[in-house]
Formats: C-alpha cells, sequence, structure tokens
C-alpha cells in the first residue's frame, strides 16, 4: 500500500523522504486535520442562517472531492523524481521500489489518483428541510415588488 498522492505531496513540499505513514493501510488524507480544522462550525456540518446564505462544510479545494469522491492530480517535479529515485535506493525505501520507480521516469510529470468518497458532511432530513425552507423564504423576500 503507497498513498501515491502523499508521496509526492511530502517530497515537493521540501521532505527529502516521504512521512513513514504513506506505506500505512488506512485512509488518506489524516496527517494535519486541515479538513477537519476548515470545518466553520464543529457542532453542525452545514450552517443555515438565512439572509442568502447556507454554509454548507469547508472552503478546502480538496474538501467537496473527499466528500464525493473524484479525481487528484498534482505535479510531480525533476527535483522529487530524483528524491524518489535517492529514496528506493535506501533500505527504508527499497520494499517500495516497485511501486514508486515509475515516478522517477522523466516522461512522469503529473500523476493522477482516484479519491474514493469518504463523507465527512452528515446530511440529515431534518437538515434538507431546514435548508429548503430557508432559501425559499430568502428567494420570497428577494422577489420584486408586484404594482
Amino acid at each position: 500500500m503507497v498513498n501515491l498522492a502523499g508521496v509526492v505531496q511530502d517530497l515537493e513540499g521540501g521532505l527529502e523522504k516521504p512521512k513513514a505513514n504513506r506505506f500505512d493501510r488506512r485512509p488518506a488524507g489524516k496527517d494535519s486535520g486541515g479538513l477537519w480544522n476548515s470545518i466553520i462550525d464543529k457542532s453542525q456540518s452545514v450552517k443555515v442562517s438565512g439572509t442568502y446564505a447556507v454554509e454548507v462544510g469547508s472552503v478546502l479545494e480538496q474538501a467537496s472531492r473527499i466528500q464525493f469522491g473524484g479525481v487528484h492530480s498534482q505535479s510531480v517535479s525533476p527535483s522529487t523524481r530524483q528524491k524518489i529515485g535517492r529514496y528506493i535506493k535506501t533500505a527504508e525505501g527499497a520494499p517500495h521500489w516497485w511501486r514508486l520507480l515509475f515516478l522517477t521516469a522523466d516522461e512522469t510529470t503529473e500523476i493522477s489518483t482516484d479519491v474514493v468518497p469518504r463523507p465527512y458532511l452528515g446530511m440529515t432530513q431534518e437538515l434538507e428541510r431546514k435548508i429548503i425552507e430557508t432559501a425559499e423564504r430568502d428567494l420570497e423576500e428577494m422577489k420584486p415588488e408586484e404594482r
């Protein structure tokens, strides 16, 4: 098991070798808690405030992709390809050489990985009803007056 996107992220971010957890059998994206910390109101993932606003979840770019799944693409720089080449020659990296070798090729300038949906926002029927009611009320207020 290799989290390829995590390996590339680590090395593109300046590390000389990937973090050890990139080879753990666990869901990706649990390093920093950034997604969870980006949610505005932890007690509810959707805040229905009315007057033309419904806040849903996180403003982070990857939030929707994690919630619903999708494809994640990222660049692989020449320096990252070199770091991977050095890493797979070490005792620590040797067990993973066959999974990472393709990342050292000159033609590998980008990778795309499929993201399995991992919903972190809950949606109840009550919350859905509240959103619809609020949106309908706000739209009614926006209607121009009839003459």
